[in-house]
């Protein structure tokens, strides 16, 4: 869907003067390798209608404030805002007094810099920045999620799986040896005496009992 899909029911909610609420300032998102449109696009569209609107969320610190509630004991330079949007992430993070850490592929960054023809480096990278006068403390190429990397690294997990499992079981064998060796030698001189005894002794409480 694009924009244009969502300004008839957006006239429907300006003629009936409702107030448009948008807690995600965000423009697009990345949704299964697809930039769809977001809260923020819609608000904006609805406010260029003349349409009244309250936003509350990225980039005011209040937001951040709010996160951050409870947290009081942790320094702020002890956190850290990943993002992959300028205008919301980044400069919310500036606002808030907080360290940020734009991420790259797969989020806005790339997609604003692909709509312009261009080819997602570290030159046109940081001429966004530049541009947008909003400057990250930290810029990443990608962050890679625990499944997929999995994933990708499948092969190498299962050879040391299989190390480990080989090792392991070298000295399960090892110990398995020693200890039937200990038993061995243990039985053959003290432990079938010891049990001859004890049902020796079993027998005679039986005989005298009566059992």
């Amino acid at each position: 869907m694009d924009i244009d899909d969502f300004i008839p029911e957006l006239e429907k909610i300006r003629k009936r003067n409702l107030e448009m609420v948008c807690a995600n300032p965000d423009l697009r998102a990345n949704e299964g390798g697809k930039f769809v449109v977001r809260q923020g696009l819609i608000c904006q569209a609805f406010r260029q209608m003349g349409g009244k609107t309250v936003i509350y969320g990225k980039p005011d610190p209040k937001i951040f404030d709010r996160a951050l509630r409870g947290f009081e004991n942790v320094s702020k330079e002890q956190i850290l805002m990943v993002g992959d949007t300028l205008q919301t992430d980044i400069l919310g993070a500036n606002r808030a007094g907080i360290k940020s850490c734009l991420v790259v592929e797969g989020g806005v960054t790339e997609y604003t810099i692909l709509q312009q023809g261009k080819d997602v480096n570290d030159k046109t990278v940081m001429s966004l920045i530049e541009t947008q006068q909003i400057y990250p403390d930290f810029v990443c190429p990608k962050v890679t999620e625990g499944k997929h990397w999995i994933q990708d690294n499948t092969l190498m997990l299962i050879a040391v799986f299989f190390v480990f499992f080989t090792v392991l079981m070298q000295i399960l064998h090892w110990m398995k040896i020693n200890v039937f060796k200990s038993c061995s030698t243990l039985g053959s001189r003290n432990s079938f005496s010891i049990l001859s005894t004890s049902a020796k002794e079993v027998s005679i409480r039986k005989f005298k009992s009566g059992v």
